[in-house]
């Protein structure tokens, strides 16, 4: 049994946690750069020789997908994390039965997906608030099944792929990723500027999509033969265990998806398919930086479940109080650029047509910071496994956000939908997740972090405020991409200083100082 164990140890990730936290990091930094570029070719393509109701329309069905991807939430996490234990431990036996579950489960999900997408299929008019701006060249319902199909499709053999987040590999799904979006994007581009045609464009992403998680299937089964060769079965109690940690973390996931997913429904009904395009535009530059971020960090769930099975809840404290220190310099650089440059940026991209006006942008801004902030808090419920405690507050949060976003869109327009979320994440999740943590896993006050969360809110919201009341008073050119890079690269530094003098003397700034300063001396010899 112990050489068994020896051998399942040798069969998996060796390196240590910060080395595969880094690596992973890297990795996601890289791919969602890569991915960011070429989606931008594609965009610009599509703008250029279709309009903005197509967007209109795949910023619609993709948000009606997410919600109906509902049915695999909670199997995927829960699994993944009791994957940790038995990695670490080398049981062959024990992750083979996991495996073996979590494939009946998915294929469960497939058939609910797919059987609830083509029961909505005959209400999706009902969605659109004027039929009449549906291009004339498609036929909508096919457009959406289409939609449908690639959901679909993106569940094959996906089970297999928790055992690389789980043994702190998910860098081979971003090489894996990347490569596959860099083709599909030029395949999509390809077939849009010679035929002018999104449905061609739609069949050529579904196949693409098929073949990435074959090919990805493929490679996980060759590195793991070992894992599914096996015919292990869980005892009842476990199966009964991971259902109900499953609805527990379904019931509470769901309200975060109906939270971040839902914003082009309620456009779309309420102001139409024209006005969900323009949000498209900027949906995909706000998504891209959201990906950054929630990547980043979920790249160390795979670690906070290691550490949480193999070093002490106060050694596990200090890591969560530093990442989310680094998580919250990042958001508010991040969500300070954008609302002072998003604009400029859409101007000088696709032309002043597609702007939402109304300092639509800057709210957008900080509903961006208000998500990305929570990034580390939520990383670390799903890696030390709390997400059965407070399981049904984050459906009061979704319902808050419905309710007033679809109220606020009738008085005050787009903006209306992004304050409805503003307002849900921060009185009803954000500050639950903190309390969750400290209570069931630190033990520890929840005073500091906060505090520290909502200086770096202050701070944010009064740069952006002064950024953009500064550059409206100095004459500026949106047009130039030269006048547009110097404000990028102003905003860019200044936030930076403003945060350093703020923070300079902390004991988080003077640990990433230390690694900085460590790395440099190390280069130079």
């Amino acid at each position: 049994m112990v050489r068994d164990m020896d051998k399942g140890k040798r069969l998996f990730n060796q390196r240590g946690r910060k080395q595969n936290a880094l690596f992973l990091a890297v990795a996601s930094l890289c791919s969602n750069i890569l991915i960011l570029l070429t989606g931008f070719a594609y965009r610009t393509i599509f703008l250029r020789y279709l309009s903005q109701e197509y967007l209109g329309l795949s910023g619609l069905f993709s948000n009606v997908l997410q919600v109906l991807s509902l049915a695999d939430i909670g199997f995927f996490s829960v699994v993944t994390y009791r994957l940790y234990e038995p990695i670490s431990r080398g049981d062959i036996n024990r992750l083979n039965a996991l495996m073996r579950h979590l494939r009946k489960i998915f294929y469960t999900i497939v058939c609910v997906i797919l059987i609830s997408g083509l029961l909505i299929s005959p209400f999706i008019n009902f969605l659109i608030n004027d039929t009449g701006e549906i291009p004339r060249d498609i036929n909508v319902h096919l457009i959406y099944i289409l939609f449908l199909f690639q959901t679909v499709v993106s569940y094959v053999g996906v089970y297999r792929q928790c055992l690389l987040v789980a043994d702190q590999k998910s860098y081979v799904q971003s090489i894996f990723l990347t490569v596959f979006h860099i083709v599909q994007n030029t395949i999509q581009i390809v077939i849009i500027m010679l035929y002018h045609n999104y449905t061609f464009s739609l069949i050529s992403g579904l196949i693409i999509q098929l073949l990435y998680n074959i090919l990805l299937s493929i490679y996980v089964t060759a590195n793991y033969a070992p894992v599914f060769k096996g015919s292990s079965e869980l005892e009842a109690f476990e199966k009964i265990s991971i259902r109900t940690d499953s609805v527990s973390y379904f019931i509470r996931k769901i309200g975060y998806v109906v939270l971040y997913s839902t914003d082009s429904i309620v456009i779309s009904k309420y102001l139409g398919l024209a006005i969900t395009g323009l949000y498209s535009n900027y949906f995909f530059i706000v998504n891209y930086l959201q990906n950054f971020i929630g990547q980043l960090f979920e790249s160390f769930i795979s670690s906070i479940g290691n550490a949480q099975a193999t070093v002490d809840r106060e050694y596990n404290y200090i890591i969560y109080s530093r990442i989310v220190f680094a998580n919250l310099w990042l958001s508010s650089i991040i969500s300070v650029c954008t609302a002072v440059l998003i604009d400029g940026f859409i101007v000088i991209w696709v032309g002043d047509k597609m702007l939402l006006g109304n300092n639509a942008s800057l709210v957008l801004s900080l509903q961006l910071y208000i998500i990305m902030m929570n990034k580390c808090n939520t990383s670390f419920i799903e890696g030390c496994g709390l997400f059965k405690y407070d399981k049904y507050r984050p459906l009061l949060g979704a319902l808050a956000n419905l309710v007033l976003s679809v109220l606020l869109v009738r008085k005050i327009g787009i903006s209306g939908v992004f304050w409805g979320t503003i307002v849900a994440q921060l009185f009803v999740n954000f500050w639950r997740d903190i309390f969750i943590l400290h209570k069931y896993e630190f033990k520890k006050s929840v005073f500091p972090i906060l505090r520290m969360n909502f200086v770096f809110m202050a701070i944010s919201i009064v740069e952006a405020l002064m950024y953009l009341k500064i550059f409206s008073i100095i004459v500026r050119t949106k047009a130039s991409i030269f006048g547009w890079l110097f404000e990028a690269i102003l905003v860019f530094i200044s936030s930076n200083i403003v945060l350093l003098l703020v923070f300079y003397r902390s004991d988080y700034f003077d640990y990433y100082k230390k690694i900085v300063f460590g790395k440099i001396k190390k280069l130079g010899g």
